[in-house]
């Protein structure tokens, strides 16, 4: 998704991963009239895309592409999704400047930190314990933020147990 865009007419974009945990199996056109993907490389870990509209960009939030990831790795396994703007460029071919906000993912339930298949109480000690450093309590920070806000911290341990107790306005682990 290319956010609170004006005019944007050609976009290439790499996005990277950990092959031995997720591989790209396909990817399909967004917003853009036109689309290419080169997935030529998905089980090394990378594939490519690209779009372009001729005439006048589009504008406002753009998807540039939906891709499908399939999992390879165990249940608990995480990989990082890196986002690589090679070019975004406006319908007069002006370079559009753009912040990328890299994603992940997780083979697992998000919450369940301690990939036991169930987010419970402990879940929230493992953070806990992992938030002041207790050794053996390693974690995958995508299952751990459970509040959304990219950054695991005590709050997500406020979160998860609100969650788990079934508090309104806690119902979605993020």
């Amino acid at each position: 998704m290319i956010n609170d865009v004006t005019d944007v007419a050609t976009a290439t974009v790499n996005v990277t991963y950990d092959p031995s945990v997720i591989v790209v199996t396909g990817a399909e056109k967004g917003d853009f009239p036109s689309f290419i993907s080169n997935l030529e490389h998905a089980n090394d870990g990378w594939v490519k895309v690209g779009a372009y509209q001729t005439g006048d960009g589009l504008s406002g939030d753009v998807k540039l592409a939906k891709l499908t990831i399939t999992p390879k790795g165990s249940y608990g396994k995480f990989s990082d999704l890196g986002i690589d703007v090679e070019e975004l460029q406006d319908s007069g071919f002006n370079t559009i400047d753009a912040e990328v906000m890299d994603g992940f993912f997780y083979i697992g339930k998000n919450g369940d930190v301690n990939a036991d298949r169930t987010v419970d109480s402990y879940d929230c000690v493992h953070i806990a314990r992992w938030i002041v450093g207790v050794e053996g309590y390693e974690l995958e920070e995508g299952a751990a933020d459970v509040s959304g806000d990219r950054i695991v911290d005590a709050y997500d341990c406020v979160y998860l147990v609100r969650h788990i107790a079934g508090i309104s306005g806690y119902e979605e682990l993020k």
